[in-house]
């Protein structure tokens, strides 16, 4: 779109989708709140002012969380202590690449929700939109470094970043390393070896389109489907007052339906109860990469209780396992428990995200639950992810056996690149999903 790519979410330039559709994290945001363009679609904050401290797993840590996180300024706590097993980190940059004298400094970051946003994305290699597409804001595209021993993700650092004050002293917790293209498999040209790719961060949104009332095409166009409605709505009046007598006529047959239709429908309501009952003994189990495999997918997944196969047989290369708690922080009698899950949808929500360092929601928001953060262990050598897991987690029957496949711990705060405070050192983080 080029020009028309407005720079509409100074206040959040967000880098990439949580979740949802419309609602983004932003690294190195420029902030001005309350900003709009000319569609009149208004972004929105959960943490601006203060800003975020963004945050994740250690570089050095092979097991840590992969993906940057964006932790609220005003954390809450319940425990004081844990496993320390899982950590979290906050983030800087490691070079002066996506400004001048950026190296060593602490990156802030905001949580921001676009209104009326039906489909938000981040486009590796691209700085301007595509045409039909609203820009959040551009950039240059940032990872970990490929020699850490840490996994990473990839995110979309803005093109003119901030730091946050006093946050210049070197702690290497979670680092942001521009991306150079690499020919072979991906195709050069159009991609050039060794250049640094760009990023742009997109949205649709559901505006409405105006009404030009000089247009004489556009009126005459109304008034004759205005015509239409109205010898239609003529046509319904006669017909229901035809049916209206007819009705009139036959009273007592129609209160012979009307039990019967009551009847049938408290049947209807026994049966979706039993139904809801049905489903909600049917346990899913957790699971994902065993803890010791370093090629093993980071991510932890829901698998249903009914899986459908077709071939029987394979390279043997990829593994899913099982997952259980490690320990006793999440419950009592944890320790090896294995872990049922569920796959929810929430029907009267557009927005769903996990907030790291929270145990209740910002005004506006409605909890889904709550409980505390979770991860893989950091020396592992398999990668993780950070995860809610429920204040009261429950298990699944007989499955308390040990067997060390795709591992739950708890996380703790790690100062230095995230400030303390509002953190405190070495203390659980608690979190909560939040709907709107």
């Amino acid at each position: 779109m080029g020009s028309q790519c407005l720079n509409r979410c100074s206040i959040s330039s967000c880098s990439f989708t949580i979740h949802s559709t419309n609602l983004s994290a932003a690294f190195a945001p420029r902030y001005t709140t309350g900003s709009f363009d000319i569609s009149g679609v208004r972004p929105t904050t959960l943490y601006a002012k203060p800003h975020g401290y963004a945050g994740g797993g250690h570089y050095n840590n092979p097991g840590s969380g992969a993906e940057y996180v964006c932790l609220p300024p005003d954390p809450d706590y319940v425990k004081t202590s844990g496993l320390d097993y899982g950590r979290m980190y906050g983030a800087e940059f490691d070079s002066n690449f996506f400004a001048s004298n950026a190296n060593d400094e602490d990156v802030p970051c905001a949580l921001c929700r676009t209104e009326r946003a039906s489909s938000v994305i981040m486009i590796p290699g691209k700085n301007k939109c595509y045409s039909g597409w609203k820009e959040e804001y551009h950039g240059y595209l940032a990872s970990g470094g490929y020699s850490n021993v840490a996994a990473s993700a990839f995110v979309c650092v803005d093109i003119n970043p901030e730091y946050i004050i006093g946050g210049v002293d070197q702690h290497l917790g979670k680092l942001f390393f521009e991306v150079l293209t690499k020919c072979g498999s991906l195709k050069c040209p159009p991609y050039i070896n060794n250049y640094p790719l760009t990023c742009v961060v997109d949205l649709v949104t559901t505006e409405e389109k105006r009404l030009l009332l000089n247009d004489l095409d556009v009126m005459n166009n109304r008034l004759n489907r205005m015509e239409g409605v109205v010898a239609i709505l003529n046509a319904t009046v006669r017909q229901l007052t035809s049916e209206n007598h007819q009705q009139l006529l036959t009273n007592q047959q129609q209160d012979i339906v009307i039990q019967q239709q009551q009847t049938s429908i408290q049947q209807q309501e026994q049966t979706i109860k039993l139904l809801q009952n049905s489903f909600n003994s049917i346990k899913r189990y957790a699971a994902g990469g065993n803890y010791g495999e370093a090629g093993s997918a980071a991510e932890y997944v829901c698998l249903p209780p009914d899986p459908n196969y077709v071939k029987t047989s394979g390279l043997g290369y990829g593994h899913m396992y099982g997952a259980e708690f490690y320990g006793n922080f999440f419950a009592s009698n944890a320790h090896a428990q294995d872990v049922p899950c569920a796959s929810c949808r929430t029907t009267l929500s557009t927005s769903v995200i996990m907030i790291p360092g929270k145990n209740t929601c910002y005004n506006g928001w409605r909890e889904e639950y709550h409980g505390y953060l979770s991860s893989g262990a950091y020396y592992h050598a398999a990668a993780s992810a950070y995860l809610c897991v429920d204040i009261n987690p429950e298990y699944i029957i007989g499955g308390v056996d040990r067997h060390l496949g795709k591992l739950f711990f708890d996380v703790l705060t790690k100062c230095g690149s995230l400030k303390c405070p509002p953190y405190i050192n070495n203390y659980p983080l608690t979190c909560v999903v939040c709907s709107k």
